[in-house]
């Protein structure tokens, strides 16, 4: 038991780790959101008027947990809070800036915005090493569907 829960408490604190018996390929995105969150601030200056969202609801809630902001949504086709949380239609016609990854891929949200364009990718470095990627994106001209 002691063996187990030293390799969850670091696998989920300190760093993602593969020993026999647990992995857990998505681990690695629980990190590097202070930094996402500074890449979609950055994004946000070139875009003032875009609201902020994610292609799933756990990201949309660590980027609102980083920007210490509840104004972020999901946006995909998985029901979750956020669809009674957020109101589609007061946001149609307004472009977004996006945080999605290669699990969570931007085609979750696209069908949602008349264009999608990448604007930057944030690379998450621990020790040396880079264990992850999130890619940010500008959903252009918001659809209800």
């Amino acid at each position: 038991g002691l063996y187990l829960m030293t390799v969850v408490v670091w696998n989920y604190s300190v760093e993602p780790i593969a020993v026999p018996g647990f992995v857990d390929p998505a681990t690695a995105a629980n990190f590097g959101w202070s930094e996402v969150g500074a890449a979609v601030l950055d994004a946000r200056k070139q875009h003032p008027q875009a609201f902020l969202a994610a292609t799933k609801y756990d990201y949309a809630a660590q980027l609102s947990f980083a920007l210490h902001s509840v104004d972020v949504t999901a946006i995909n086709p998985l029901r979750s809070q956020y669809d009674l949380w957020w109101s589609p239609a007061q946001h149609v016609g307004q472009d977004a800036i996006i945080v999605a990854d290669a699990r969570n891929p931007i085609d979750l949200s696209s069908p949602w915005f008349k264009a999608m364009s990448k604007l930057t990718e944030v690379p998450v470095v621990l020790n040396g090493k880079q264990i992850w990627s999130f890619d940010i994106y500008l959903g252009q001209g918001y659809q209800l569907r």
